[in-house]
C-alpha cells in the first residue's frame, strides 16, 4: 500500500498568509531575544538560530503534508487521537507520581521532551476533517 500523493491545487492565499506570519514571527524572535542571547551565550543569534532550524524543519514537514492526500491523514486520525489522549493521561499521572505541583505540560521520553498538548491539538484537527 503506497501513499497517494496529490499534486492538485492547494490554498495559495493560505500559504502566503502562513509564510508572511512566519517571517514576521522570525523577525520578532530575533528582535526580542538578541540581548538575552548575547548575555547568556555571547552570541546575539543563539535563539534566532535555533528558531530558524525549527522553521526549516517545519517548512519541510509542511511541504510533505501539502502533497499527501488528506484522506490518508483521515485514516490515521482516530488511532492518533486515542494515542494522544493516552499520552495526555500518562503526562498527568507521571507528574502526580513525581509529586510535582507544576502543570503537567511536558512528557520526557528518555532525552526527548514532548509537549503532549501539541500532539493532541494536531490529532484533534485531523479527527475533525470532513469524511468525504
Amino acid at each position: 500500500m503506497g501513499i497517494a500523493v496529490s499534486s492538485e491545487k492547494f490554498d495559495k492565499p493560505m500559504l502566503i498568509i502562513t509564510m508572511t506570519l512566519l517571517a514576521i514571527g522570525t523577525v520578532m524572535v530575533f528582535s526580542s531575544s538578541s540581548d538575552i542571547s548575547m548575555d547568556k551565550f555571547g552570541s546575539g543569534t543563539f535563539y534566532f538560530g535555533r528558531h530558524v532550524l525549527r522553521v526549516v524543519i517545519g517548512l519541510a514537514v509542511m511541504v510533505v503534508a501539502m502533497f499527501v492526500d488528506f484522506r490518508i491523514w483521515k485514516r490515521i486520525a482516530a488511532p492518533l487521537f486515542i494515542a494522544t489522549a493516552t499520552l495526555l493521561l500518562v503526562t498527568v499521572v507521571v507528574f502526580q507520581l513525581q509529586g510535582n505541583d507544576s502543570p503537567a505540560r511536558w512528557l520526557y521520553l528518555g532525552s526527548l521532551p514532548v509537549q503532549t498538548s501539541d500532539l493532541a491539538r494536531f490529532a484533534t484537527i485531523l479527527y475533525s476533517l470532513p469524511s468525504s
